[in-house]
């Protein structure tokens, strides 16, 4: 048991934190397909001059671009000019390091690189020791001031919203800054090694504030952490308490909106926290892999829960979940083997990839008729949910959804399904009968593999594709009829089904795929319609009591070791013309 759940786990971790990548005009993207947005990736050959698109299309969608990456030209010696995206988010200094573009000092405006008029992307060792910044700036781009010698002390205009990640980092000489009520944005790193960081006397019990926002902690964070500060906490930075290996349990000021991006990250000792009511939004990755988390009660006005929120909480108990919560995202609560119980948003729209992955203790879900997307592995190795209804909005199960959830008895499929998809109901072992909407399409590769007390599958006619291994190892279903529109039954389709007695195949059948019935071995009679003309290698081996085969007119191939060793089979008929492997009919029975 425990090493089928290792190996559930190491495949639903790569489901959770896979990407699509893309190419248009000459340069790289990564996409985000819930949010339809893009970043630019790496273009390492990038030369010249670039225009980065506002938006860029791939297949159906539209992406709109809103982040450069940390690397995207980094190195790009011959690149001299690159017109930006207008709804550019995030943009990295180091993106374009080495770049003749960076370098070009027609672009600096008293030292400083401005990007659309708002973004600060770079200054550089011209700026002067004291200075404004101008008041048309809303974001300050990631590593902008990074190891400036120069700076001692900047101004920074009210309407500023973001101080991106690392953006004074290094700064020695700075001592004295800022930060605009209209911030709402800390990025990790950003005041690490300035002089303001590296004066001990601005540390308060292992903390740094910086007017009200808490910028950084160090080692000294006590085990038990209350604020206590003259003006009341506003901010905190991303990651602000992330890898303490001290932290216990924190009680958080009721001035606080948010709990940043990492905020909590990485925190193995941290068993407890009491998070204010007013607090709106609970970042990505906030508790990530706090392993000794028990008690994080979610505020009842809860408008946002980043993805990962939870990742990796083994011990966190009970959450009740705000009403106002429309989405939860990428694997939020993924491996929290400790709760046992959760109610989902009434008004709840979107369930994200890995979102309840390993939640080995849950004991039942019901999910809301308000459901428009439920994520790859999205409950995947719960093993004590007993029963599921998807509702009516939902038109593909997707990959791994369900995937070992060994308990699950009982599963309604709506009306207007179009897909099963791969691996669905992998190792439901204690599902016996699935009915198919009439809607159903495609059942994907191993839909329903190992789902051992599977007795029945029901599937109308609009069933156009049964992958590989889609019914593999079903050891106890009995009967199946092929729909009429399924043309190739496909490799390991219904493999190892060993109590298979009887098959219908559908008219318009074409093709028996590679091992597709291999070890049914209580199949004894098999009746090929006329459209079949191939039977592909091992597509019947070891059926051992499959005593008489039809074989059409129109076969034109039965490749090597199609039935081998069916020991009770008497030689069929082969129609004239049919290729025959050497191997096809050896191990059958010789009258």
């Amino acid at each position: 048991m425990k090493k089928f759940m290792l190996l559930i786990m190491a495949a639903l971790a790569l489901a959770v934190n896979g990407q699509e990548t893309a190419k248009y005009n000459d340069l790289n993207y990564v996409l985000d397909e819930k949010n339809l947005t893009a970043e630019v990736d790496k273009n390492p050959q990038a030369a010249g001059e670039i225009v980065i698109p506002d938006e860029i299309t791939v297949g159906q969608k539209t992406f709109r671009v809103t982040v450069i990456g940390e690397k995207a030209f980094k190195g790009c010696k011959k690149l001299t000019n690159v017109v930006f995206p207008r709804y550019l988010e995030r943009v990295y200094r180091s993106a374009f390091d080495g770049t003749a573009f960076l370098n070009d000092k027609q672009h600096y405006v008293g030292g400083l690189f401005i990007v659309n008029d708002t973004i600060l992307l770079y200054a550089n060792k011209s700026i002067k020791s004291k200075m404004a910044v101008s008041s048309n700036i809303k974001m300050i781009a990631c590593g902008a001031f990074e190891g400036n010698k120069t700076l001692t002390r900047i101004e920074l205009p009210e309407g500023l919203t973001v101080l991106e990640e690392g953006v004074f980092k290094g700064c020695k000489k700075l001592t004295r800054v800022n930060i605009p009520k209209s911030v709402k944005k800390i990025g990790r790193y950003a005041f690490d090694g300035t002089g303001i960081y590296l004066n001990d006397k601005k540390w308060k019990r292992g903390a740094l504030f910086i007017e009200d926002c808490l910028v950084a902690t160090n080692k000294d964070v006590p085990a038990t952490f209350v604020f206590k500060t003259k003006v009341p906490t506003r901010l905190m930075a991303e990651g602000a308490f992330a890898y303490s290996e001290t932290l216990q349990s924190i009680t958080l000021p009721e001035t606080l909106e948010e709990i940043p991006d990492a905020a909590f990250y990485h925190c193995l000792s941290l068993q407890e926290i009491n998070i204010p009511q007013g607090v709106k939004r609970v970042g990505a990755y906030a508790f990530y892999q706090d392993e000794d988390l028990r008690w994080a009660k979610l505020p009842a006005n809860l408008e946002e829960l980043g993805e990962m929120a939870f990742y990796g909480c083994a011990d966190l108990r009970e959450q009740v979940l705000s009403d106002k919560l429309t989405e939860i995202g990428d694997g939020t609560f993924y491996g929290c083997h400790k709760i046992q119980k959760l109610a989902l948003p009434s008004k709840l729209v979107r369930i994200g990839d890995g979102a309840f992955a390993g939640c080995t203790e849950l004991e039942a879900i019901a999910l809301p008729k308000t459901l428009k997307y439920l994520g790859e592995t999205a409950f995947a190795g719960c093993q004590k949910i007993e029963r599921v209804t998807i509702p009516e909005g939902i038109v593909e199960v997707k990959k791994g959804a369900f995937k070992g959830c060994r308990q699950l008895v009982n599963v309604t499929l709506p009306e207007g399904l179009y897909a099963v998809g791969d691996e669905a109901f992998m190792g439901c072992i204690l599902i016996e009968r699935i009915a198919l909407p009439a809607s159903t399409f495609r059942i994907g590769k191993q839909a329903f593999a190992q789902c051992q007390s599977l007795e029945g599958i029901g599937m109308a006619d609009n069933v156009h594709m049964i992958e590989d291994g889609a019914f593999s190892y079903c050891k106890r279903l009995g009967e199946i009829v092929i729909p009429d529109n399924v043309e190739f039954i496909s490799d390991e389709a219904f493999s190892d089904c060993i109590n298979l007695r009887k098959v219908t195949f559908g008219r318009k059948v074409k093709k028996i795929g590679l091992l597709a019935f291999y070890n049914c071995r209580t199949l004894q009679e098999v009746k090929l319609k006329e459209n079949v003309e191939e039977i592909d290698g091992s597509a019947f081996e070891g059926c051992k009591n499959l005593k008489k085969v039809e074989l059409p007119e129109g076969l034109k191939l039965i490749e090597d070791n199609a039935f081998l060793n069916c020991e009770s089979l008497q030689m069929p008929i082969v129609p004239a013309g049919t290729v025959v492997g050497k191997t096809a009919f050896r191990g059958i029975r010789i009258d």
